[in-house]
C-alpha cells in the first residue's frame, strides 16, 4: 500500500496518521524509516556476561539511591524505616557521608558521559535529585551536629555533591526556560524546535536518502503529494497543514507534522 492508497482509506472524523502515510510512501524501501532500535543483537548472553551485569546493576541501584539513603541516614537515624531505636547522629553522619561520596561519583560518571557523548542523558535530572537531598542533609548536620557531636568531616561530601548537583539544577533550569522562549517565539508554520534525539534521528533519515536515486526519490515524493491534495481535497486537513506537508523535506514529514493531524482529532 502506497501514500495515496492509505489516505483513500482515511476517513472523516479519525485521525491522519502522518508517520503511517509516510511509511506507506516508503513501503519500497523500507530501510530507509527503519528505527535504530529496531536492529537487535541476536547473539545469546553467555553466563559470563549475567555474572558481569548483575553486580554492574546492583551497584547502579545503590548509586541512584545513595541521596535518599543518605537523607534517611541523617534524619531517620540510620533506622531505614524500621523499628530500630534511633541511633544517634555521630554515628550515622559517616553512613551519609559515604552515602552522597558515592552520589557524588555518579555526579561525575554523568557529567564525564555528557562531555564524551555530547548529550546530557540523565545527568541534570540526577542532578536535581542531589541537590534537594543533599540540601536537606546539610542542613540536618549543620544544625544538629555542634550539639551532638558530629565530626563535621563527613559533611564535607553532602556539601559537594549539593554543589555538583546544584549547578546541574541551573543548567536544567536555564534549558527549560530557553526552551519556553523559543517556543514563545515560534510563528505558525515554523517548524517544531528538534530535540537532539529528533535531529539524530533526521539526520539519519538523510543519510539514507542518499542512497536512493533521484527517480526512485521523486516517485515517494509525488505519492506523498497525492496523498496530501487527497486529505486537503476532502477536508481532512487544512490548506496551511498541507502547504506546510508539501514543504517538508523528504524523509522528515512525520518529524515535522507530528504522530497525527491535530485538525482531525478536532473534528
Amino acid at each position: 500500500m502506497n501514500a495515496r492508497e492509505y489516505s483513500s482509506k482515511v476517513r472523516p472524523g479519525s485521525a491522519v496518521r502522518w508517520d503511517r502515510l509516510e511509511l506507506a510512501a516508503f513501503a519500497q524501501h523500507p530501510e530507509v524509516l527503519r528505527k535504530s532500535s529496531a536492529t537487535k543483537d541476536s547473539r545469546t548472553v553467555s553466563p559470563w556476561q549475567w555474572a558481569w551485569f548483575i553486580p554492574v546493576v546492583i551497584i547502579a541501584v545503590v548509586f541512584a539511591l545513595a541521596p535518599l539513603l543518605g537523607l534517611v541516614a541523617v534524619s531517620g537515624g540510620g533506622r531505614f524505616a524500621t523499628a530500630a531505636p534511633e541511633r544517634p547522629l555521630a554515628e550515622t553522619a559517616p553512613v551519609a557521608g559515604v552515602f552522597f561520596l558515592c552520589a557524588v561519583v555518579a555526579l561525575v560518571v554523568l557529567i564525564v558521559l555528557w562531555i564524551v557523548r555530547g548529550k546530557p542523558g540523565v545527568a541534570r535530572g540526577f542532578g536535581l535529585y542531589t541537590f534537594v537531598f543533599a540540601s536537606l542533609t546539610l542542613a540536618g548536620l549543620l544544625l544538629r551536629g555542634p550539639e551532638e557531636s558530629v565530626n563535621m568531616v563527613w559533611s564535607i561530601p553532602v556539601a559537594i555533591a549539593a554543589g555538583l548537583g546544584g549547578v546541574l539544577t541551573v543548567l536544567l533550569f536555564v534549558d527549560w526556560v530557553r526552551r519556553l522562549r523559543a517556543d514563545a517565539a515560534r510563528k505558525p508554520g515554523d517548524p517544531p524546535v528538534l530535540s537532539p534525539q529528533a535531529a539524530a534521528l533526521k539526520e539519519q533519515l538523510q543519510s539514507r536518502l542518499a542512497h536512493l536515486s533521484g527517480s526512485e526519490r521523486d516517485a515517494v515524493k509525488s505519492d506523498l503529494d497525492a496523498a496530501i491534495q487527497d486529505l486537503e481535497q476532502r477536508g481532512l486537513i487544512t490548506a496551511a497543514e498541507a502547504e506546510r506537508a508539501r514543504s517538508t523535506e523528504l524523509g522528515g514529514l512525520a518529524i515535522r507534522m507530528g504522530s497525527s493531524s491535530a485538525t482531525s482529532r478536532s473534528r
